[in-house]
Order: C-alpha cells, then structure tokens, then sequence
C-alpha cells in the first residue's frame, strides 16, 4: 500500500515542531521536492483552539488520504508532485 510512494521518493518527512500556520507551505515544499510521504505530529507547539495540547501522531499511509491532501492542497493554489 505504502510501497508505491516509497518507490518514487524513499524517504518520509517528518515535521516537529512546526505550528498550523506553518505546515501548509512547508508541505507543498516537501511534495514540491519529491516527498509522498509526510508525517506531522499534531504535538504542536501552539495549542489548540481549547487550549490543550495537541497530542495524537499522525502518519498518513493511506492512498485515498494522499490523495485528499493532495486535493486539498491544489484546491489552495499548493504545488503538488
């Protein structure tokens, strides 16, 4: 499931520490330069709108969610390889 965009780019971006503001681009950069495959921890350094913390992981291994991401960040104008 995975393999495919293991094959195009072996490698997986991880973003810590980056807030919500930031990842959007930060992303289409990564996806600009090849990456498939981006994992971003939701432990970022500002927290939520309730003001907890953010603190689920999430890696994104499913093609039809690369596949929304993806949109969503055409949708946004976002360069998307």
């Amino acid at each position: 499931m995975i393999q495919p965009y293991l094959d195009r780019l072996p490698l997986v971006a991880i973003l810590r520490g980056v807030t919500p503001d930031e990842v959007l681009s930060i992303g289409a950069t990564l996806v600009s330069a090849g990456f498939a495959i981006i994992e971003v921890p939701l432990n970022s350094p500002v927290p939520r709108a309730d003001g907890e913390p953010w603190t689920m992981p999430a890696t994104i291994e499913d093609p039809a969610s690369l596949d929304e991401i993806s949109g969503a960040l055409k949708t946004r104008g976002l360069p998307v390889g």
